[in-house]
């Protein structure tokens, strides 16, 4: 069997990448033997399933925005200590990295050390903005490394591939979803509008314009609802959310569910799915929501991979917009259901997964110049 190394930049939580990484694990469990690297000491949702697969979990503290913007610095070193590390007492056959600008990091250990499959996925927009030039610098020179140290880049969507990647090439291999649940769910009959929202507390997924739009509708006069489902990922954006919800008086018009909500038994009564994120690779919930005949309303950074029939476009630029997103909501509330089936099915894990081993079967070539 190929023993593979996996690398993300959480614990093992019911989120986008461990979600990914998890199909991997499920659909090739039987042809490899998966060990994974966690940018967490936290336990996650997936860890007792993942270990019940064989697999060790090793697990360091991942240094985030909230240690310090200059500390981001160390996070290079910190990530190739950890892998070097690791490989010096395990030999594998694959690196399967999803840690964005540090996957430059982790495949200079594994190249280093002697694994011959290389891999890295981008999952994200990576467009190096901010104003910290240091922290710029630094990721510019982690993104450069990747095609140096890569046999394969992979990316979810085009603008994810480009932006990490630099212009190199990659195979765009888009999230996939199981798709038969979630086509087989029906709608569930409820008074108003109900919106959702799916993912981490943070600025970049942008929570507050959801709330925002809610607003707006209620003050129109409208019966509305917002779910989120979701946790705080410590940068405290949580807390300005909720803050925002008490000061605007609106707490019995929002609930906040747990990450690990079932989502199969929450969109039948859901209406909208929101995502004004300020950046996104390819969002597994948009594909989600549209295969159970939920409308998805996503900002203009959201890749138009992810359209299945059921998307439009919001401008999140300015609070304002917000103001016309509730008015399109309202003017279509009795859509039609418009999905796509022919180019959802694509996106299906079975076909995904089979993508994916084929990367793990085959010889790789290195695609970036000298070591």
């Amino acid at each position: 069997m190929l023993r593979v190394l996996l690398v993300i930049g959480s614990s093992l939580v019911n989120a986008g990448v461990p979600n990914v990484v998890m199909k991997i694990v499920r659909s090739l469990k039987t042809k490899c033997i998966f060990d994974i690297i966690v940018g967490s000491s936290n336990p996650g949702y997936y860890d007792e399933e993942f270990l019940s697969y064989g697999g060790n979990i090793y697990r360091y503290d991942k240094v985030t925005y909230e240690d310090g913007k200059l500390k981001l610095l160390y996070g290079g070193k910190q990530i190739y200590e950890m892998v070097s590390r690791i490989l010096k007492h395990n030999k594998y056959d694959i690196i399967h990295t999803h840690e964005g600008h540090l996957s430059g990091w982790v495949l200079k250990a594994a190249k280093e050390n002697n694994v011959s499959i290389r891999i890295a996925h981008s999952h994200g927009t990576y467009l190096n903005r901010g104003r910290n030039i240091p922290v710029r610098l630094f990721k510019m020179n982690s993104m450069k490394k990747i095609p140096r140290y890569a046999t394969k880049c992979v990316a979810c969507s085009n603008i994810s591939g480009q932006t990490l990647f630099g212009g190199h090439e990659f195979e765009n291999v888009l999230n996939p979803i199981d798709i038969a649940p979630y086509i087989e769910l029906k709608k569930q009959p409820h008074s108003g509008i109900n919106l959702i929202q799916i993912g981490y507390y943070c600025k970049l997924k942008n929570q507050l314009f959801s709330i925002e739009i809610l607003r707006n509708l209620l003050q129109r006069g409208v019966t509305a609802q917002l779910h989120f489902i979701g946790y705080d990922n410590g940068s405290g954006y949580q807390s300005k959310l909720e803050h925002a919800i008490s000061q605007y008086e609106i707490g019995e018009h929002v609930f906040l569910h747990p990450a690990d909500s079932d989502k199969l038994e929450i969109f039948p009564q859901m209406d909208f799915l929101l995502l004004p994120s300020s950046s996104e690779g390819m969002p597994l919930t948009a594909l989600e929501a549209q295969a159970s005949h939920t409308y998805c309303l996503a900002s203009t950074h959201v890749p138009d991979d992810c359209d299945m029939g059921l998307f439009t476009r919001m401008n999140v630029d300015n609070m304002d917009s917000a103001s016309r997103c509730a008015d399109w909501i309202i003017e279509n509330k009795e859509y039609k259901d418009t999905l796509n089936m022919e180019k959802l099915v694509k996106l299906d894990t079975k076909c995904w997964t089979k993508r994916i081993g084929e990367m793990y079967g085959k010889k790789q070539k290195k695609i970036g110049g000298g070591c």
